[in-house]
C-alpha cells in the first residue's frame, strides 16, 4: 500500500464529523434567532394594600332655578321697551340688536357671536311660549378689583359692546385713556391701573387693568353713543 494513500474509513469519518458540525451550527443559529424573537411583557404588580373599590362620582348639587324673581313674558305679550336681553327656559340668550331684531347670543372660548337668523319679538314668543328677562350683572357685583382687558371685555359684552381684548385695547387708545404704548394717559389714570410698564427695547406694550370705576365709565360712554 502507498503511504500517501488516505484510508477510506478515515475519509468517511471526516465527512461524518463535518456533517455533525454543520448540523450543530445550524441548530444553534435557530435557537439564537428564537431567543431574540421572544417578547417579554412586564406587567405591574398590584399592591395588596391598594383600594380597588370602584370610584363613585358624587351627584351634583341641585342648581337654583335661574328664572326665579325674573319678569316673565308669555305668548301674545307686548314687546317691552326696557328689556334688551331675554332667556329661554333652557337658558339660551337672545339679545335685541340696534336694528330692532332679536338674535341668538353665544359667548364662549371661541369668542362672541350671534345667530344668523333674525327674530321678531313675537316670533320668539311663538317659538318658546315663555321668555324671561335677563339682567347682566352690575359691574360692582362682577368686578370688585381691577380686571384684565379680556375679563373686562367679557363684562362689557353683556351691555351690548361688540368687543374683545384687542378691540378694547384699541378703544382705550381711541378715547384717550392710553397712548401708543398702551400706557395710561393723564385722562386714563383714574380708570386704568398699569401692572407692567412698556419696554422700549423689546417694543412690548404696557399691561393695564381696568378698575371698577373704569368699567362703569365705559358702560356710561357706550350708553351715550361714544364708540
Amino acid at each position: 500500500m502507498d503511504d500517501t494513500q488516505i484510508n477510506p474509513v478515515v475519509v468517511k469519518l471526516i465527512d461524518i464529523l463535518n456533517d455533525v458540525t454543520a448540523l450543530h451550527n445550524s441548530l444553534w443559529a435557530e435557537i439564537q434567532a428564537a431567543r431574540r424573537s421572544v417578547i417579554v411583557l412586564h406587567l405591574p404588580q398590584l399592591s395588596d394594600t391598594q383600594d380597588h373599590t370602584p370610584t363613585v362620582e358624587p351627584e351634583p348639587a341641585p342648581e337654583a332655578e335661574p328664572h326665579i324673581g325674573k319678569r316673565m313674558f308669555v305668548t301674545g305679550a307686548d314687546e317691552p321697551e326696557d328689556v334688551r336681553w331675554v332667556s329661554t327656559e333652557d337658558g339660551d340668550l337672545y339679545v335685541r340688536r340696534e336694528a330692532g331684531d332679536w338674535r341668538y347670543y353665544v359667548t364662549d372660548d371661541q369668542g362672541e357671536r350671534w345667530g344668523i337668523l333674525p327674530h321678531t319679538w313675537y316670533s320668539l314668543l311663538n317659538e318658546y311660549q315663555n321668555l324671561w328677562e335677563h339682567e347682566p350683572a352690575e359691574p360692582e357685583e362682577t368686578a370688585d378689583r381691577p380686571l384684565s382687558l379680556s375679563d373686562t371685555a367679557g363684562i362689557l359684552r353683556q351691555y351690548g359692546f361688540r368687543t374683545g381684548q384687542r378691540r378694547l385695547k384699541a378703544h382705550l387708545a381711541a378715547i384717550g385713556w392710553t397712548d401708543e404704548f398702551n400706557t395710561p394717559t393723564e385722562q386714563g389714570t383714574s380708570f386704568l391701573m398699569e401692572v407692567e410698564p412698556a419696554n422700549s427695547e423689546t417694543m412690548r406694550s404696557a399691561v393695564v387693568r381696568v378698575t371698577p370705576a373704569g368699567i362703569s365709565r365705559l358702560i356710561e360712554l357706550h350708553k351715550r353713543g361714544v364708540r
